[in-house]
């Protein structure tokens, strides 16, 4: 979780009047999608035999990866089944009715169709970003598909868990660490994570500054004051 995501979030309910579980609710599928996803594409790697995946490593991280996956279905199924059931009593009412709200959004997945439809668009986000760093390596790196997948896992395991504010150094270290078995210096992962990091940052103010502008303007002016007399 992130604090761009616990806005988003409260942006969601400021802005339809959900409560604050549900929208909370809607992230926590979209990152159990990225999961899945992200254990395709290293299931992938592994079959593929990209340079710098080690096996025994890779194994550990897509036992670690169906974990999570099961582990989120057995809770999601759990809870879609009795949120419905849960009765509030006090003193923990309000506990039961959070629960409830966070799972509403969850039993959309029991329709089959809807689960595949996100998991598609899931896939397609991931094989979007993928391209990108095609783009990006283009002319830097041999080996252009492998060395573009395997930062795409590098970058995304990295970013897991957000241990730095933008992920500052942690982007960095990702870049230099799978580009180096691509023939790729220091120096030359240093400026194309800077230039990853710069366009990503410069896209999303581009697209969201002008929602947020048009957000604001269509927030009612405060009430001027109002003079009491003596």
């Amino acid at each position: 979780m992130r604090a761009g995501e616990v806005m988003r979030a409260y942006y969601f309910t400021a802005r339809t009047g959900s409560p604050l579980a549900s929208s909370l609710s809607t992230i926590f599928v979209e990152r159990v999608y990225d999961v899945f996803s992200l254990g395709l594409l290293l299931l992938l790697a592994l079959a593929w035999g990209v340079r710098g995946v080690v096996p025994s490593k890779a194994e550990l991280a897509l036992l670690f990866v169906a974990l999570i996956c099961v582990g989120t279905a057995v809770i999601a199924g759990a809870l879609t089944r009795h949120h419905l059931r849960a009765k509030d009593s006090r003193p923990l009412g309000f506990i039961m009715a959070g629960i409830r709200e966070f799972a509403r959004p969850l039993s959309q997945l029991r329709d089959g169709r809807t689960a595949l439809i996100l998991a598609t668009l899931s896939v397609a986000a991931w094989f979007s970003n993928y391209l990108s760093l095609m783009v990006l390596l283009r002319g830097v790196a041999n080996s252009l598909p492998e060395a573009a997948l395997l930062l795409l896992l590098f970058v995304n395991m990295g970013l897991l868990i957000p241990s730095s504010p933008g992920a500052l150094g942690v982007m960095q270290a990702a870049f230099w660490l799978a580009l180096l078995p691509f023939g790729v210096s220091k120096e030359q992962s240093l400026a194309l994570s800077l230039a990853y990091q710069g366009g990503l940052y410069l896209f999303t103010l581009a697209v969201g500054l002008p929602f947020f502008l048009l957000y604001r303007s269509e927030q009612p002016a405060p009430a001027p004051p109002t003079e009491q007399g003596c």
